[in-house]
């Protein structure tokens, strides 16, 4: 009897998927395509900022006969000067000034203050929804995927990294642009090249095709377990003299301290969806044995973010020295109790969680600071950090989240690792993962917590990561130890309003699913979309009846 054929690559599932939720830590905001709201363009009632809707605007005013006076002001700029609270409490004093915001308003966000000159909203989808868009997540994830291969690529800690030279080069070009924005790019774009995207693959590709994270997805994240919590807030400036003192940034007129307002999310947790191509994965490594890669799955990934966020963790108990103002203090005090599996993105990460610039010297993160920057000269870069002075004794830095693993999926990814290891070892060619090189001192990141193992293709298997104390926590991002008898997947409770019912058939299941599944929630209609992009034509057109039945009912059609 002839010898069973080893299964193809096609056999081997397409993505390793992973939900993970963003527990926020300290205020997280994602700006929109306009930027900042202007008077004009929300009330403060003394408790809530109410972001105004022009078409409820335009009618409250038609029925008070306040249009003409609304238009005449707004030409002769006096509407601008005193703001729309100002002109409404002026000329729409028989109504009560509380009650005009829900009248005129689109939402409304607790916080703010009356002599707030404008602020910043978060961003939010087509039905009104808060959200992180999944290229934000992404980006934070790019940034550390390119900072752990340069980390690797230093040797030792205490000589510059082999890349500086080089990047002086670069910056001694970039003296001669004006635009500082394509300068910014102009820096970053060869050490992404060169690491990122110089991944061959066959074809004629172009350098995006060859870039290694395109295995990398990551959906948009949306409020689990409920509503998050939103708030305007001010942010101000803590910065950082040469002698070591800490004080607030002043306004570059006028007095008073530098003061941005944001909305911002101060409390609650998102859900996204990350997935890594297993199969373009296998593609870039037959075809690049040479070369290394720090991550081959989700977790991987996550752990870099995780591992460089620790660095820049121990760089911010340096940085704050706790003398000049007390808020420094009571930064450093919030740092140092932080623990691990971070992640950090939006407004006001700053230098550090943005770039890949605390692998340079202090003398190459000044030039790269005042070229690209503000010119600051000698002083520290970056000298300054944008910080929520909550009360007296608590001061919070921007952008800060904790990974964490839901723990429906925790089952599900030991049922997903045995399964997958198990493709993967009668797979022909054998493509696996190969042990890392000894870790030298400069390599390992501050604090405890488990520490990613870099992957080299074509070679070995892999060595597994040491325990920590980190893992004993519920929700980080180590799964735990597997059971018994992994349980299966469980319908994903986005999917249904409802407890899952067993269908018959496969095409009962996704008419089920398209009858239930929340038509607001991005990643349970992708989920779904994915689904039905694998059945046939017969389900399809039931399924996509049903969801247009249910669009049009709810007047999303």
């Amino acid at each position: 009897m002839p010898a069973a054929a080893a299964p193809s690559y096609a056999t081997v599932k397409t993505f390793d998927k992973m939900t993970v939720h963003l527990r926020v830590l300290s205020p997280i905001h994602i700006g929109t395509r306009e930027g900042a709201l202007l008077p004009m363009e929300f009330l403060y009632d003394g408790q809530r900022v109410h972001v105004v809707d022009e078409t409820k605007l335009g009618r409250f005013l038609i029925q008070r006969n306040l249009m003409d006076a609304f238009v005449q002001q707004a030409f002769s700029g006096d509407l601008r000067r005193k703001g729309l609270a100002g002109f409404l409490r002026e000329r729409a004093r028989d109504v009560d000034f509380k009650k005009i915001g829900p009248m005129v308003g689109a939402s409304s966000v607790p916080g703010g203050s009356s002599d707030m000159p404008d602020f910043r909203p978060f961003v939010r989808d087509g039905f009104g929804n808060l959200y992180i868009p999944g290229t934000s997540i992404k980006g934070v994830l790019r940034t550390a995927f390119l900072y752990a291969m340069l980390k690797n690529a230093n040797p030792t800690a205490t000589s510059p990294h082999p890349r500086e030279a080089s990047v002086h080069s670069w910056i001694r070009q970039l003296r001669s642009q004006s635009n500082k924005e394509r300068a910014k790019k102009f820096l970053s774009a060869p050490l992404q090249k060169d690491f990122l995207q110089s991944w061959q693959i066959p074809g004629n590709a172009h350098d995006q095709n060859k870039d290694i994270l395109r295995c990398l997805k990551v959906r948009d994240a949306y409020p689990a377990g409920g509503t998050v919590q939103t708030r305007v807030i001010p942010i101000r400036f803590l910065s950082k003299r040469p002698d070591g003192t800490h004080y607030w940034s002043r306004k570059p007129r006028g007095s008073g301290d530098l003061v941005i307002w944001v909305e911002a999310v101060v409390g609650g947790i998102f859900e996204t969806e990350i997935l890594w191509d297993q199969k373009l994965w296998q593609k870039f490594v037959e075809n690049n044995p040479k070369k290394t890669s720090p991550a081959a799955s989700v977790k991987q990934v996550l752990l870099l973010a995780d591992r460089m966020n620790r660095d820049v963790v121990a760089h911010e108990k340096q940085f704050l020295t706790g003398r000049g103002t007390p808020e420094g203090a009571a930064l450093k005090s919030w740092y140092e109790a932080l623990g691990t599996s971070l992640f950090r993105i939006g407004f006001g990460s700053g230098m550090l969680s943005t770039t890949v610039n605390l692998l340079w010297s202090q003398k190459l993160r000044q030039d790269i600071r005042n070229e690209c920057g503000q010119p600051r000269g000698s002083d520290p870069a970056p000298k300054s950090r944008r910080v929520w002075v909550k009360s007296d004794k608590e001061c919070l830095p921007m952008g800060w989240a904790r990974i964490e693993i839901p723990t429906h999926e925790r089952a599900v990814l030991e049922a997903q690792k045995s399964t997958l290891e198990a493709q993967k070892s009668t797979l022909e060619p054998k493509v696996q993962v190969g042990a890392p090189a000894a870790q030298t001192k400069a390599s390992r990141p501050t604090g405890s917590g488990e520490i990613t193992p870099t992957m080299r293709p074509g070679t070995g298997a892999p060595t597994p990561a040491p325990k920590t104390p980190a893992a004993s926590h519920r929700e980080k991002i180590q799964p735990p130890q597997p059971a018994p008898k992994p349980a299966p997947r469980p319908t994903p409770p986005s999917l249904s309003s409802g407890e899952p019912v067993a269908p018959q058939t496969a095409e009962a299941s996704l008419v089920s699913k398209a009858k239930t599944v929340d038509l607001t929630k991005k990643i349970a209609m992708e989920r779904l979309l994915e689904e039905l992009e694998a059945a046939d034509t017969a389900t399809v057109k039931k399924a996509a009846q049903v969801l247009k039945d249910r669009m049009i009912k709810q007047n999303l059609w």
